[in-house]
């Protein structure tokens, strides 16, 4: 099995300028827990999850609002292919100790 078989065909993405309030918003009307980063030129510079949300959150003391997506998200990206085979991907995840992992446009 390939990742391509499995993985989300269009992919809610946010940027680095959004607010966490913003992005927490997509999150939850998109019914997911991590949002690639993509910069103004479209190209993905990192992502950010869920749990980097409440960590940024509760650890500063400033509003959802307060702050950016640029301030709280894991700019060390770790992708897969398309085409690589599943176990592939969960190697990396392994490996990397990552939850999510986008996948790279072949």
């Amino acid at each position: 099995m390939t990742v391509h078989q499995i993985m989300t065909r269009f992919p809610k993405f946010c940027s680095p300028d959004m607010n966490l309030a913003q992005a927490t918003e997509l999150l939850w009307s998109a019914g997911c827990g991590a949002l690639p980063v993509v910069n103004a030129g479209q190209k993905v510079t990192g992502i950010i999850t869920d749990r980097d949300i409440c960590i940024a959150l509760g650890t500063r003391n400033q509003r959802a609002s307060e702050l950016t997506v640029g301030q709280a998200m894991a700019e060390k990206l770790y992708v897969c292919h398309p085409s690589d085979e599943i176990h592939a991907a969960l190697h990396i995840m392994r490996a990397r100790k990552v939850r999510r992992l986008p996948v790279r446009r072949q």
